[in-house]
């Protein structure tokens, strides 16, 4: 897990709301928020303030910056930024009506098999709504994380202070110590 020394811009469709995911949905919170000029805000979060590992959030506005919003490599990039073998305490599953929030019994939960989950969930639908084939959604995850990784052991390059690493797992199950 990274705990210090990088920042990482995810480009998004909707600062505002990017910012309230990130900070309602996951518990980050909001380190630097400046507007620079009228439009452009600059707005960095982190799962903890004094956490030097931030995620920028940046308004996505031509056509190139839009083509990458969602292929960016951000679950193998939120791994860094967590234990994933942390046990998500008292999760909950929806009732089977749907109406009401039931106390889940299942085994364990983590955050890096739920981080997995919601990438495939993703890659799915997309597949599912006719966006891809499938075989584009599997490859788009080994995409992604392998970006992800190279981002980072360049990044390491960058460090003035001795770099320890981290390590994170795979979405084939294999452990990689950057």
């Amino acid at each position: 897990m990274i705990t210090k020394g990088i920042q990482i811009t995810i480009f998004v469709r909707d600062q505002e709301k990017a910012k309230t995911f990130y900070t309602e949905k996951l518990g980050f919170v909001v380190c630097d928020e400046e507007e620079f000029a009228p439009g452009w805000n600059y707005l960095t979060v982190a799962p903890q303030r004094e956490n030097e590992m931030k995620l920028e959030l940046v308004q996505a506005e031509t056509r190139e910056e839009k083509q990458l919003i969602g292929k960016q490599a951000a679950v193998t990039v939120l791994k860094a930024f967590f234990n994933e073998s942390f046990t998500i305490p008292n999760p909950v599953e929806a009732s089977s009506d749907g109406t009401s929030l039931l106390p889940y019994s299942g085994t364990s939960l983590t955050i890096g098999g739920e981080l997995n989950k919601l990438a495939t969930n993703i890659a799915h639908g997309r597949d599912t709504a006719g966006v891809h084939w499938r075989f584009d959604g599997v490859e788009g995850l080994k995409l992604g994380e392998r970006v992800a990784i190279e981002i980072f052991r360049n990044y390491q390059e960058t460090y003035n202070e001795k770099f320890e690493g981290f390590s994170l797992t795979r979405f084939d199950g294999t452990k990689i110590t950057i």
